[in-house]
């Protein structure tokens, strides 16, 4: 291409751009295209749509002295098309590059999309990657010229002075090792949410601060020769390009990145496994990512390399159970039939979807932040669904007393049978004025205080037999729940306990706090259906002021295919 004869060199001059662009150059590579900027100004506005060579240089990157001298372009410009219409095929022309060199896809929002890039600094930073480093390109070429830097930084650990031969021999013998442009986008966007999520107040109560304290900076997967060839690392390499794991320097926080659950004596906090190079975070053909700091229930989640799955495993048995969806039901109609076949899932991005989910959950408020253990002063993110997501959640309100219910599915427990099992939460407060429309004064509910007395659950197992599955009912009744008796005030609670059941004078003071009062218990992987009912006495156990009444337990569902698993 450097070396093109003159009169060819001409003959490309003198096509219409148009032909130039669709049907001559997508059929060579992008580094001849790069040829034409040094052969003539007329094939440089072939390629870029302008003969203005400083169009092409960011204002990100470092300032670099040009020459543009004298337009010295062959051709006039009322030769050429209108300066829109030639950069609309020149955009045309990289988003092609774009789209085979960096797996851009073309029909989405290309006047935006094709041109969202991530600026990669040489030095200075701590983070491989930092999520002020994207931006908007003006021309498809700006976009596609910071892909190639990134790809000669990660490949060579410098800038795009990288040989171009190499980065193409890379693509063509490692295709599992290359720059995925809407992989970083996307995990940039994730990771762009999680730290708005650190800093507000409001949603993280303060342990936001502590877990991005905890995050540590993000690093190039590929340095140090971690990985086989055929490692499946295209999305992985994109997510732990911002940040790469949880570091804690007592070892004692709670404040796991991916949250827990716990109920009676076990519990479950899973922390982000801190990537280092100078370690092995492989196990044969899996990459560690998240692990039980508790190690009471011996969970893992791992993302198979050859396959990109993300998976749960139990340490224990080294049974796994896929941690992101693994197929998608599609609606379609046929023969003037509905059905709803299942669509296998590429897995490749499994573990971009995994820590996207995560994202969301936190962004949305999906999870609660509060106590994981009561004894603990310590804050945690709650995996227990929150009142807003109504799908997987239930709400009630009785006489000014909210109850809220939610459960996870733990597939890996040695406190059942086979293993499987349900935690639940339940969540009691009574409603303040900030509830709006729903509030209650002291005056219209009859109290000012509450305390629980009993509970009634109503449980609907699904039983496999010879037969075929047959549904069966079972109640409980009980005092309190697991021995203790919350008293519930506007704002709070004061928590007590007694071993002889609701005797009001044997109660005991066990701690008081903020907020709902949560009780977590577990049931079988049988469960379908929970409800019930809680009753409660105004006022207090020792000193009552009215009758008991009974505060509705919505029904909720287990689920034993959660889609997601953390």
């Amino acid at each position: 291409m450097h070396r093109m004869p003159k009169n060819l060199l001409i003959a490309f001059d003198v096509l219409p751009q148009a032909i130039t662009t669709t049907s001559i150059l997508p059929f060579v590579s992008s580094d001849d295209w790069l040829a034409f900027r040094a052969v003539c100004r007329g094939c440089y506005e072939i390629v870029h749509g302008t003969n203005d060579v400083l169009h092409s240089f960011c204002p990100l990157c470092q300032s670099t002295s040009h020459s543009t001298g004298t337009d010295s372009n062959p051709l006039s410009s009322s030769s050429r098309c209108s300066s829109t219409q030639a950069n609309d095929e020149s955009d045309s022309l990289w988003n092609l590059a774009l789209v085979r060199d960096y797996r851009f896809e073309i029909g989405v929002d290309e006047g935006n999309y094709m041109k969202q890039a991530i600026h990669s600094p040489i030095t200075g930073t701590i983070s491989f990657l930092s999520t002020n480093d994207v931006f908007r390109a003006s021309t498809s070429f700006i976009s596609w010229k910071h892909w190639r830097k990134l790809e000669g930084r990660r490949d060579h650990g410098q800038s795009s002075s990288a040989d171009s031969n190499s980065l193409k021999k890379n693509r063509c013998t490692n295709p599992y090792r290359q720059v995925v442009g809407p992989y970083y986008l996307r995990a940039a966007s994730l990771w762009k949410k999680i730290e708005q999520w650190c800093d507000n107040e409001s949603l993280s109560r303060g342990l936001g601060r502590e877990i991005k304290a905890s995050l540590v900076p993000g690093i190039d997967v590929l340095r140090g020769g971690k990985f086989q060839n055929d490692a499946l690392i295209t999305a992985l390499a994109a997510v732990y390009s911002f940040y790469s794991g949880q570091e804690h320097g007592s070892g004692q926080s709670l404040g796991g990145f991916f949250g827990g659950y716990s109920a009676y004596n076990f519990g479950c906090m899973m922390e982000w496994y801190h990537w280092r190079h100078d370690i092995s975070v492989a196990v044969g053909d899996s990459f560690l990512i998240a692990f039980d700091s508790l190690i009471n229930l011996q969970n893992s989640i791992y993302m198979d390399m050859k396959s990109g799955q993300v998976s749960a495993v139990n340490e224990s048995t080294k049974e796994t159970m896929p941690a992101t969806p693994v197929t998608r039901i599609e609606h379609t109609k046929s023969s003037g039939v509905d059905d709803t076949p299942k669509i296998c899932i590429d897995p490749e991005d499994s573990i971009l979807r995994w820590f996207e989910e995560h994202a969301r959950r936190l962004s949305t408020g999906y999870y609660c932040i509060g106590q994981l253990i009561s004894s603990s002063r310590s804050l945690s993110i709650l995996q227990y669904p929150a009142v807003n997501e109504i799908a997987v959640c239930s709400r009630a309100v009785t006489r000014g007393v909210e109850v809220v219910a939610s459960s996870i599915f733990h597939p890996y427990s040695n406190l059942s049978d086979d293993g499987a099992m349900f935690v639940y939460s339940i969540r009691m407060r009574i409603l303040t004025p900030e509830d709006g429309d729903e509030y209650a004064s002291s005056g219209q509910r009859g109290f000012t205080t509450c305390q629980l007395r009993s509970r009634h659950w109503i449980v609907t197992k699904q039983i496999s037999s010879p037969h075929g599955d047959l549904t069966r009912v079972e109640e409980v009744r009980g005092e309190g729940v697991v021995g203790e008796y919350p008293l519930l005030r506007e704002g709070g609670y004061q928590n007590y306990y007694s071993s002889h059941g609701a005797d009001p004078h044997t109660l005991a003071l066990i701690g008081q706090g903020i907020g709902d009062f949560r009780y977590q218990s577990c049931t079988d992987h049988l469960s379908r259906i929970f409800e019930g009912f809680l009753q409660f006495v105004p006022g207090s156990l020792l000193s009552p002021e009215g009758e008991a009444f009974s505060v509705r337990v919505a029904p909720f569902h287990f689920h034993s295919n959660p889609g997601f698993y953390y």
